[in-house]
């Protein structure tokens, strides 16, 4: 299975000796799922099912979904006229034009455009076999909507391959440099050794000079941040080539992205140099291009 985008669209007719379905589905990116669903009113039972069924088969992503229905059965009528609704109308509107001076006589386009014209009853066996019928015309619209999804997918999966490459060759550089962090920090202690031997308290210079030995360890030391970083550059090359085992990779590799930039902010504030300062940047904006694709991944 390849990696899921969540920006897509599929159009499926499906014609039976009931009806002709014709299902138009289009995702765009979207933090969690949001299902907005259209069928004709005289229809509306079959919302609940559309719902159940995209919500089973779509984890995230904005999902329009929107299906038309055309009885071909010439058996299967559920439309009747309000015979004494339409004449109420009629009346009225004639009175109106007839009041107002009006020269256009009124048509029967004028009343079938009214509300509560018509009344719709639908049998349950005729209710069961279009939601069955409906049922799998959306089910195949899906799977054309995932093979959509799939074929974005793949252009992001390189991407995203792209900016992990680059994060990590920017980790190897800080590597290069942070050696001299620790030389950095010895220098400032050699010059407060100066004040040191200025105290006439010893154990109050020893005692301060433990501490400033403490904070050269502390301070100077990115190499675990660096790990963690390696770390999670590797797990999101491994969900990226498994997605056949996480079908369902967005929220993890939005965690992931959370966590390289909460590593990176570590190391900068540890360093006081100024090419970790600004390899430390460069990693930072790849991550934030890295997030920007993931918000598109299912």
């Amino acid at each position: 299975m390849s990696i899921q985008s969540m920006t897509g669209y599929s159009r499926y007719v499906y014609t039976t000796d009931t009806a002709e379905y014709q299902v138009e589905v289009k995702s765009v990116n979207h933090k969690f799922l949001s299902l907005n669903v259209k069928v004709p009113r005289i229809f509306s039972f079959l919302e609940p099912v559309v719902y159940s069924n995209a919500q089973e088969k779509i984890k995230r992503g904005k999902v329009d979904v929107s299906i038309r229905i055309k009885i071909v059965n010439p058996e299967m009528n559920f439309t009747s006229l309000n015979t004494n609704t339409a004449m109420s109308y009629y009346n009225s509107l004639k009175e109106f034009k007839n009041n107002a001076g009006m020269l256009e006589d009124v048509s029967l386009a004028h009343i079938l455009a009214l509300p509560d014209i018509f009344t719709f009853d639908i049998d349950d066996e005729s209710a069961d076999k279009i939601k069955a019928e409906a049922s799998k015309a959306l089910e195949e619209a899906i799977e054309k909507l995932k093979s959509s999804c799939s074929v974005e997918g793949g252009k992001l999966g390189k991407i995203l391959y792209e900016y992990i490459d680059q994060i990590e060759l920017k980790v190897k550089e800080i590597e290069k440099h942070s050696g001299r962090m620790k030389e950095y920090y010895k220098e400032k202690i050699r010059d407060n050794l100066g004040d040191l031997l200025f105290e006439t308290d010893a154990s109050y210079s020893e005692e301060r000079l433990e501490m400033e030995l403490a904070m050269i360890a502390e301070r100077a030391d990115i190499e675990e941040e660096m790990n963690r970083i390696k770390v999670h550059c590797h797990s999101v090359k491994n969900l990226l080539k498994n997605t056949d085992k996480n079908p369902v990779i967005g929220a993890k590799l939005d965690f992931f992205c959370q966590e390289l930039v909460r590593e990176f902010n570590t190391i900068g504030s540890k360093n006081k140099l100024t090419e970790i300062s600004l390899l430390v940047i460069d990693g930072k904006a790849l991550i934030n291009s890295l997030r920007e694709q993931v918000q598109n991944i299912q």
